[in-house]
């Protein structure tokens, strides 16, 4: 009699579980960011700041935008930024960088990445009035 009350169990499905974890394999694999990230290489401030080096340098001044940039006053395109700076001169540049409020990490980032390959270019960060 105790055996015939016995049920039989059931297997168990893992068909549903599965289908779960190939839901959340698919949802971080399109949820994840497949971007290359690239170092960007920030000197220290030098001990000869004021040397007569740095005076004879042709100085420019740079305000980055969200959207546009303005080079010594006249508004520019980012390629025209480096058009304008990569001009042969016999002196190196010292270029003094304002960020406009509203600007993102990233847009200076991406100006300072168009600057990088511009020879005797000297990149200060200025600090907004």
């Amino acid at each position: 009699m105790i055996a015939a009350r016995r049920k039989r169990r059931r297997t168990l499905s893992i068909t549903s579980l599965i289908d779960v974890i190939f839901l959340l394999l698919l949802f971080f694999m399109l949820a994840s960011t497949f971007q290359q990230f690239s170092e960007l290489e920030v000197g220290g401030v030098s001990a000869s700041g004021g040397s007569a080096e740095a005076s004879k340098a042709e100085s420019f001044s740079l305000i980055v935008g969200p959207s546009q940039l303005t080079l010594d006053g006249a508004a520019m395109a980012d390629a025209q930024l480096v058009r304008r700076l990569s001009v042969a001169s016999d002196k190196p540049k010292k270029l003094n960088l304002q960020v406009a409020s509203g600007v993102s990490s990233q847009r200076l980032i991406d100006i300072m990445v168009l600057l990088e390959p511009i020879s005797d270019l000297n990149v200060n960060l200025v600090a907004q009035p």
